[in-house]
């Protein structure tokens, strides 16, 4: 019970978001399989699975003591929320299950805002929040922000980020878009990249070469400014040894250590 909670309270930049895009587009948060995907002829016919949202996926736990439980992934790339591990859509896995974990899915080229773990909503004044992002070709998300009580969001006291993100098997990038005026709020986004078939070995922010980078379980790791435009990551350059592309000495250490300012 005590992980659930860290959960939702960890997913709030995300939940809050999600209500901001119900009430400007009438999408509900909590979307039946048929609903969030109804070009899949299978997804009709699962019904305890459902979508948390634009970008997430749960197949809730409903008998106590379940060792296994079979899930349908619609058509696409899937990621298992907590580990990472990536899963092919269109088709059912059967997942092992253990005390306190809640099977979630971030749908491929997802861009998901996630928040520290509180006791209360009123605790949460970050000013960092993690962006935690799925490995795809395409996709995107949305961390939308603003006072949390009164109508000041009205006359444009709110902020709207908007992400894109596109890849190929060698590069990613993520470009933003901001709206609205709010001041407050978080001044930093840790971004966790997840999924990457390559290791990354430059990183441009705005077009400024990054210099740091952190490997972290699951993923790699930045700090950059939330105003930012654009952020890209590309592959070692690969050169031939012995018939065999080796990424450069130089760059294959740059990606596999933990850099400290240098």
């Amino acid at each position: 019970m005590r992980e659930a909670i860290n959960l939702r309270s960890r997913l709030l930049p995300y939940l809050y978001t999600a209500c901001y895009e119900h009430v400007q587009e009438g999408l509900p948060v909590i979307r039946s399989l048929a609903f969030g995907a109804p070009a899949d002829p299978q997804a009709s016919s699962h019904e305890n699975t459902f979508f948390f949202g634009k970008q997430l996926l749960v197949s809730p736990v409903l008998q106590p003591g379940q060792q296994t439980q079979r899930i349908y992934l619609p058509v696409g790339g899937w990621y298992d929320f907590h580990t990472g591990k990536y899963y092919d859509g269109g088709k059912s896995h059967r997942l092992r299950l253990h005390d306190e974990y809640i099977p979630l899915f971030a749908r491929a080229g997802a861009v998901i805002p996630v928040g520290p773990v509180m006791q209360h909503t009123a605790a949460f004044e970050p000013d960092t929040t993690d962006l935690h992002v799925f490995y795809g070709e395409k996709g995107g998300g949305a961390c939308y922000c603003d006072s949390g009580e009164g109508y000041a969001y009205l006359e444009g006291d709110y902020r709207l980020h908007t992400f894109l993100l596109s890849a190929d098997q060698r590069r990613l990038r993520i470009e933003q878009q901001l709206e609205g005026q709010y001041a407050e709020g978080p001044t930093v986004f840790r971004l966790l990249i997840k999924g990457l078939p390559f290791v990354p070995a430059s990183a441009t922010l705005d077009s400024i070469a990054l210099q740091e980078m952190e490997e972290e379980e699951g993923g790699w790791v930045w700090y950059i400014p939330v105003d930012f435009q654009s952020f890209e990551l590309h592959a070692a350059v690969e050169v031939l040894v012995f018939g065999r592309a080796q990424p450069p000495k130089s760059q294959k250490r740059l990606a596999s250590s933990r850099l400290q300012g240098g």
